[in-house]
């Protein structure tokens, strides 16, 4: 979990609104299981975790610890990435560019 508190630690320092930032992006879905910020977090965490694939990060998760210290470092549930993939497509991008900008 070394890692995972170094990532959390620079996020808090560098971007200390950011989960309020991701959860200010538009959600396009009608049905919304999971929050803008869960589904934008998974979308970082496949980078920062350097997950081969959406698949290599469902497998992860999986497993109870990884699974409590993503929710635990993150403050956030994590989504299947398949679902991730599906709202990261319908997310217009401007907004993703907008969210890099600020």
């Amino acid at each position: 979990m070394g890692i995972g508190l170094e990532i959390v630690k620079v996020l808090k320092n560098h971007f200390p609104t950011w989960l309020e930032r991701l959860e200010s992006l538009t959600d396009p879905r009608a049905r919304r299981d999971y929050s803008m910020a869960e589904i934008v977090m998974a979308a970082i965490a496949l980078f920062l975790f350097k997950e081969g694939s959406r698949n290599a990060l469902n497998n992860e998760l999986k497993q109870e610890e990884f699974l409590g210290n993503y929710q635990r470092l993150f403050g956030v549930r994590a989504p299947h990435m398949d679902t991730v993939e599906k709202v990261m497509r319908l997310l217009h991008p401007d907004e993703q560019e907008e969210l890099k900008a600020k």
